[in-house]
C-alpha cells in the first residue's frame, strides 16, 4: 500500500484490484476508484527534509568539558548530526560523539579523567623539562631545549580506547584539524572516502600557488592539506597540542595520490579556532558552531605574560570571527572567558548543558530541524 501511494506522487494511477490489471481506472470496476481516493487522501504522508547538519567544536583545553555539557542537551532535545568537525579539545569530544559513545558515557568520563593519567605520560614529561634544564645550563644556552614539555601520547591511547579501536573510516564523517608549524598549513585528517569528498568539493584551498605568483601570497596566503587517514588517536593528539606546552607530534602524512611527508604539527586552532569551513565543504547545508573562548584575556595587564597573552588574542581575532561567520548559529556564552583553560572542572559540564537548553528553539529553527 505504501508502495502504491508513493507512486501516486509521480502521477501514476492506480491498479484494480477485481483482477483486469488495469491500471487507470477506467475498467468501472466497483471499488477501483474507491481505493485511488483512500489511497491519496489518507495513506501516505510527506516526510519534511533534513538538511544535512554539522557540528564545529572549537579548541578551549580544559573549557572542553562546556561542550560535553552543551552537546547532552543538544542530543536530549532531538538534535541530530550528520557530521563531526574539532579542534583541539573540541577534536575529542568530536571522535567520541562520531563514535557513538552516548552522553551518559561523556559525562562520566569527564569526572574522571585525569591530566596524568589519561593525557600526559609522566615520565617522559620529566624527561622533556631535565632536558631542557640541562640545557639551559650548557654552553649551547638553551638551543637544544624540545618545542614543548607536555608528551601527550596517553591522550591518543585514551582516543583510542574510547572508540575501541575504530578508524576514521568506521565511525561517523569526522574532520580533525592539526597545523603543521613549518610550513602554516592547515591538515585536515579525515577518512579516505571523506577526503575524496573535500577534495572534489572545490571550496578548500589545496592546490598550489602558481610560481609566479606574487611573494607576498607565497609567504601567507593560507593553504589546506587534506590527509586521509585512519588513526583517529593519533590525530587527536596533532589537533591538541599546545604550541610552546606540548612536545611536538611527528605524523607521516599522506596526500590523495599516496605520497606520504612527515611533519610537525601543532594545535589545530592556530589555524582555525573553530572549524565550520571544512563542514561546509563535505555538503553539510547548515552548521553549528559551539565556540569555548579562546586564550585568557587580562585585564591588567602588568607582566610580560599578560602582554603576551593578550597580543595573540587580538591577533587570531580576524581568524575567529572569519571562521564563526560561516556557520548558521554560533552557540558562545561569554561567561566562558572567565573559567580556566588548565582546571578540569566537571560542573563547567552542567553550565554547558543549562546555557543550551535554553537556546534550544533557536538553535533548531537556525539549523531548519524543527
Amino acid at each position: 500500500m505504501r508502495l502504491i501511494s508513493r507512486a501516486l506522487l509521480s502521477g501514476i494511477k492506480p491498479p484494480c484490484f477485481s483482477g483486469c490489471r488495469s491500471w487507470d481506472g477506467a475498467c468501472g470496476h466497483p471499488g477501483s476508484w474507491y481505493l485511488y481516493i483512500v489511497m491519496t487522501q489518507t495513506n501516505f504522508e510527506i516526510e519534511p527534509s533534513r538538511p544535512r547538519v554539522g557540528v564545529a567544536l572549537g579548541g578551549g583545553v580544559a573549557r572542553g568539558n562546556f561542550l560535553f555539557g552543551a552537546l547532552r542537551a543538544l542530543d536530549e532535545a532531538g538534535v541530530r548530526f550528520d557530521c563531526f568537525a574539532g579542534t583541539s579539545s573540541g577534536s575529542i569530544a568530536a571522535s567520541a560523539l562520531a563514535g557513538g559513545t552516548s552522553h551518559f558515557e561523556l559525562g562520566k568520563m569527564t569526572e574522571s579523567v585525569k591530566w596524568f593519567q589519561d593525557v600526559f605520560h609522566l615520565k617522559n614529561t620529566t624527561l622533556n623539562v631535565l632536558r631542557a634544564i640541562r640545557s639551559y645550563l650548557s654552553s649551547k644556552g638553551g638551543k637544544d631545549t624540545p618545542p614543548g614539555f607536555l608528551e601527550s601520547s596517553r591522550l591518543a591511547d585514551f582516543v583510542s580506547r574510547t572508540l575501541e579501536g575504530r578508524t576514521f573510516s568506521q565511525i561517523q564523517e569526522l574532520i580533525l584539524t592539526a597545523t603543521d608549524i613549518v610550513t602554516g598549513e592547515e591538515i585536515l585528517f579525515c577518512a579516505p572516502k571523506t577526503a575524496q569528498t573535500l577534495d572534489s568539493s572545490g571550496m578548500l584551498k589545496t592546490a598550489p600557488l602558481p610560481l609566479d605568483a606574487p611573494a607576498w601570497q607565497q609567504g601567507y596566503l593560507r593553504r589546506d592539506v587534506i590527509v586521509p587517514f585512519e588513526d583517529v588517536g593519533l590525530a587527536v593528539r596533532a589537533s591538541c597540542c599546545f604550541p610552546g606546552m606540548f612536545s611536538s607530534v611527528l605524523v607521516d602524512c599522506p596526500d590523495l595520490s599516496g605520497n606520504v611527508r612527515k611533519r610537525m604539527l601543532y594545535d589545530g586552532g592556530i589555524c582555525e579556532q573553530v572549524p565550520v569551513r571544512p563542514l561546509k565543504a563535505l555538503g553539510c547545508e547548515k552548521v553549528l558552531a559551539i565556540f569555548i573562548g579562546f586564550l585568557p584575556r587580562f585585564q591588567e595587564v602588568s607582566h610580560f605574560v599578560a602582554v603576551s597573552l593578550n597580543s595573540v588574542q587580538f591577533i587570531m581575532r580576524s581568524q575567529i570571527v572569519e571562521s564563526l561567520r560561516q556557520a548558521d548559529y554560533v552557540l558562545y556564552d561569554p561567561h566562558i572567558e572567565d573559567e580556566s583553560v588548565v582546571t578540569l572542572d566537571p560542573n563547567l559540564v552542567q553550565k554547558g548543558y543549562e546555557f543550551t537548553r535554553e537556546r534550544i528553539p533557536d538553535i533548531k529553527k537556525a539549523l531548519g530541524i524543527e
